[in-house]
């Protein structure tokens, strides 16, 4: 199989959501409300994490994206079958990398676009 086809069939995907969605399942016992609520809520925090990192550069929603990533890797590890952990833990990690450099890079303020110089040099 070629690695386009890898990527197109959500194979590289599912290695993170469905050990993530099994966590939820497995650990949602006694919460007031069913798994796909949680599911959704996870996938909305993500989203949200990532789109106000992303537009605002917020602090706050830097330090979410970086703890819902560390998050999410703890819960793949844990609910991925155990031969297989490292590696979907490992691969969760580098969706993570991948999507944070967006998240996370690193902009101009208005302080240094007045003053002429370049945030990013620094």
């Amino acid at each position: 199989m070629q690695g386009t086809e890898w990527v197109s069939s959500t194979a590289a995907a599912d290695i993170v959501l469905q050990p993530v969605r099994r966590y939820l399942d497995t650990h949602a016992a006694g919460l007031p409300v069913n798994t796909d609520t949680l599911w959704w809520t996870w996938c909305a925090a993500g989203a949200l994490l990532f789109t106000t990192s992303t537009i605002s550069r917020s602090l706050a929603a830097r330090l979410g994206w970086i703890l819902f990533g560390a998050a999410t890797a703890a819960m793949v590890y844990n609910a991925a079958a155990a031969p297989t952990q490292p590696v979907a833990a490992g691969v969760t990690v580098i969706w993570w990398i991948v999507f944070s450099f967006a998240a996370l890079r690193r902009g101009s303020s208005a302080k240094s676009a007045a003053s002429g110089t370049d945030a990013d040099a620094e």
